[in-house]
């Protein structure tokens, strides 16, 4: 008895995914084959594309004929791909590090971060003077919200062998997790400072625009997902809970990378 596609179809299971993952009936044969895809699948598994190619237009022109039966490793991979694809043209582009060469290396910031916007804004005209133009102070009806913060780090491994590593660096370290979807993990640890609370962080991985099949590039993004949690609760901006928050969320980051770096030299 496989009850995999019972569990599909459950309300409950469908809640906060995204719309792509549960095509019409129909959709995905009028979106057509990724011939990238197959292609990359092949190479992967080291077989011809045309196989790959002929397993999902089968897959496409009768998706519930074998529902009951595993998929074909080449189809899941396919998925996986074109997953990847979506995610990537959906979520923002973050910094990214300046170095290729090593394997994990940080993500160092090329501009001015984002939080500090607001004080440059307000600093006043006498301030903002260059190339024979002065910016006129605009006057603010509201409080400007403050960014999360974002920490990355990149790899030139393939993705399953990056997460593999991420989920080896949890479980050696002592943290609770859990998987949004393939490539986004939700992060919790005891807070040291405060018994009883946690600290949560999301890690999510992405695929670079310069990615390619002979040269893999992938990003590793570390967001706190604390910070809004806790000015919500105080009910104010002070300076106290957002160097708290950030500290907390460095703490779980350099462990984490760590980890990652010490894994990588082995």
């Amino acid at each position: 008895v496989n009850p995999f596609q019972d569990i599909l179809e459950h309300p409950w299971f469908r809640v906060n995914l995204k719309d792509y993952l549960f095509p019409a009936p129909g959709q995905q044969l009028q979106m057509g084959i990724d011939v990238e895809a197959c292609q990359e699948v092949a190479s992967k598994f080291g077989v011809c594309p045309d196989i790959v190619r002929k397993i999902v237009e089968e897959h496409l022109e009768s998706p519930d004929l074998n529902q009951n039966e595993d998929p074909s490793r080449y189809l899941v991979a396919y998925r996986l791909i074109i997953d990847g694809k979506i995610l990537q043209s959906q979520e923002p582009d973050f910094y990214l590090a300046p170095n290729k060469t090593s394997l994990l290396n940080l993500n160092v910031p090329k501009k001015a971060h984002p939080e500090r916007m607001h004080e440059l804004l307000d600093s006043g005209p006498a301030d903002m003077v260059g190339a024979g133009q002065q910016m006129t102070k605009m006057p603010s009806t509201r409080q400007r919200p403050r960014s999360k913060w974002h920490l990355g780090i990149r790899s030139q491994s393939n993705s399953m062998h990056v997460m593999k590593e991420v989920y080896r660096a949890l479980h050696e370290l002592g943290f609770l997790w859990r998987n949004i979807s393939f490539f986004r993990i939700r992060v919790k640890m005891d807070s040291k400072r405060n018994p009883g609370r946690h600290e949560k962080m999301n890690i999510t991985l992405y695929r670079s625009p310069r990615c390619s099949e002979r040269s893999p590039d992938y990003l590793l993004d570390f967001s706190s997902c604390q910070m809004e949690n806790e000015r919500e609760q105080s009910g104010d901006n002070s300076d106290w809970v957002s160097s708290h928050s950030t500290m907390e969320f460095f703490e779980m980051c350099s462990k984490i990378i760590n980890k990652l770096a010490l894994q990588g030299n082995n």
